[in-house]
């Protein structure tokens, strides 16, 4: 360092006290440079920090409100007998749930204790989205249990909407959402969706005079397409019953004890009988079984075919009264009912028929009895046996369920919710070109009907059950409980539009449901899907079901 005295004129010492100071400068701007990048990090990290548990509360949240939403499931739904482990999980939910705080939460300007404002919206912006994720979690859980419809419980406070006020304590289905939305949907709504099951009294029909009618209209039909099988070998066209029964007759009065049968049948039909003719007939029909015992006997050369014979007589003797009993407990439809005596009729007078028949040997009797019973078809004595069989067997099944369509799956999720299931099953069906124009094609959120043929007046509602829901497993009643509701809503139907689209009952001819259930439905569920059908023929709905392989 220089110094005065030593004869500087004093330059270089400013010189170097302006270096100086400039380093002191510098020194302090990194300093403050320094100082405010730990301050930074410091705040960086304090907001990560109040980030992270601001996250972690809000997840606890979600894990309580979860928990609440399983208790009340457990208690409401107490009939099923749930445990913890059968409530499904919300994985997804809370998954989505936090993904949407995550990105309001990047957007949001950090609150701070100078900003309430910003710390309320954001408590705000929580309480709707743990609403939300209720109503979420409610809605998945109720239908992954097999529970199709809620009670609407609003909050009975000043806070509720009028809307949601008038839906307070209502029945809604969870595939026909109402006006803004099952619960919790709408923004920061607080209604709950609490499980409805029904519990009425299990369903019976009615069995009137009407039904015995209809059973011995049935008979009554059963013998004429005996009679006309029968006589078919020998009178090419029996369409007119007027002339079937004057050429009958002719034969009759030649003394053939079949031909007096077959009169005696078609006249009934026609005319009715008197007391001696009905006596008359009774007496020619006799016993089914004598009259196969006898043909069998014939088929001395063909045991299997005749042990066949046998056995296939004795299954559609039985039928009918075992499911004129099914009926009664509404496993039945009356229809399937009024088929079962129709076949009897139709076996019981062709074995009289060919029994009573002079011109035809025993053995060509009872092979031409074993074609009509296998409508016409003339097959080996192995191949007639074997199918003898089938219908021996198919005979001694009371449910249809053997004989309903088998469908590859067009796309169906089950257990996914309705949306999973209802939309492929509504695509495959409108593929089939069957059922008339998609509704939803012309009018979305269309009620209770998802067809409509305009040009035969069929009102058709596209309908999927899972099955494996545990809420069917547990207890397979609610099978029907939720067909019943179905059926009721396609019954009851009045009017309905959204925008210009609108359906009116004067619209309608038939009304019809299409089922799709799961290829794992269980004996006791398909008890349950029998009587649905029985309750739907009872209210004039035609009900098909399809199983999805």
């Amino acid at each position: 360092m220089l110094r005065p005295d030593e004869g500087d004129d004093g330059g270089a010492m400013r010189q170097e006290l302006t270096t100086l100071k400039a380093d002191a400068a510098l020194t302090r701007l990194e300093f403050a440079l320094v100082r405010e990048s730990w301050l930074e990090t410091r705040r960086v990290a304090d907001d990560v920090a109040d980030r992270a548990a601001r996250r972690e509360r809000f997840a606890a949240r979600l894990a309580e409100a979860a928990l609440a939403n399983e208790a009340m499931l457990l208690d409401r739904l107490g009939a099923l007998r749930l445990s913890r482990r059968d409530i499904p999980k919300v994985t997804a939910a809370r998954r989505d749930a936090l993904a949407t705080w995550d990105r309001a939460d990047a957007l949001a300007r950090p609150a701070s204790p100078a900003d309430p404002d910003r710390a309320a919206a954001r408590r705000l912006f929580e309480d709707a989205l743990v609403h939300r994720f209720v109503g979420r979690i409610n809605a998945e859980r109720q239908q992954a249990l097999g529970i199709g419809q809620y009670i609407w419980r609003s909050r009975d406070d000043r806070r509720v909407r009028p809307l949601h006020a008038r839906h307070d304590d209502q029945v809604f289905d969870w595939d026909e959402p109402p006006e803004d939305g099952h619960p919790g949907e709408a923004f920061n709504c607080r209604c709950i969706a609490e499980p409805f099951v029904d519990d009425a009294p299990e369903w019976r029909p009615t069995i009137d005079r009407a039904y015995d009618r209809a059973i011995a209209l049935a008979v009554l039909a059963g013998g004429l397409d005996a009679v006309v099988d029968f006589v078919s070998d020998f009178i090419p066209s029996a369409d007119d019953l007027w002339a079937l029964l004057a050429a009958i007759r002719t034969v009759a009065e030649t003394g053939s004890e079949a031909a007096q049968l077959a009169y005696l049948v078609v006249k009934e039909q026609l005319l009715g009988l008197t007391a001696a003719e009905t006596a008359r007939r009774d007496a020619l029909l006799g016993a089914a079984r004598d009259w196969v015992d006898g043909l069998a006997a014939s088929l001395a050369d063909a045991p299997d075919l005749a042990r066949a014979l046998v056995e296939a007589v004795q299954a559609v003797e039985a039928r009918p009264e075992a499911l004129d009993a099914a009926h009664r407990q509404g496993l039945a439809t009356r229809a399937d009912v009024e088929a079962a005596y129709q076949e009897r009729a139709r076996l019981r007078t062709l074995a009289a028929l060919y029994g009573l028949a002079t011109v035809p040997s025993g053995v060509v009797a009872a092979r031409s009895l074993v074609a009509r019973l296998l409508r016409g078809r003339v097959l080996g004595d192995d191949a007639s046996a074997a199918e003898l069989a089938a219908l021996a067997r198919r005979a001694r099944v009371l449910s249809p369920d053997a004989d309903w369509e088998r469908v590859a799956n067009p796309g169906i999720v089950w257990g996914k919710g309705i949306r999973a299931q209802g939309e492929p099953w509504e695509r495959y069906l409108a593929a089939t070109g069957e059922l008339g124009e998609r509704i939803e094609d012309r009018a979305r959120n269309f009620k209770t009907f998802d067809f409509y043929d305009e040009n035969t007046g069929l009102a058709t509602s596209a309908k999927t059950l899972d099955t494996d829901a545990l809420g069917y497993r547990r207890s397979p009643k609610n099978v029907f409980y939720s067909l019943k509701h179905y059926i009721n809503q396609v019954r009851w139907f009045r009017k309905y539009d959204v925008g210009e689209y609108h359906i009116t009952l004067d619209m309608i001819d038939r009304r019809r449901i299409e089922l799709a259930i799961s290829a794992n439905s269980t004996s006791e569920q398909i008890a349950e899907i029998n009587r649905a059908r029985a309750y739907a023929e009872s209210l004039g709905v035609e009900f098909n079901v399809r199983i999805i392989k």
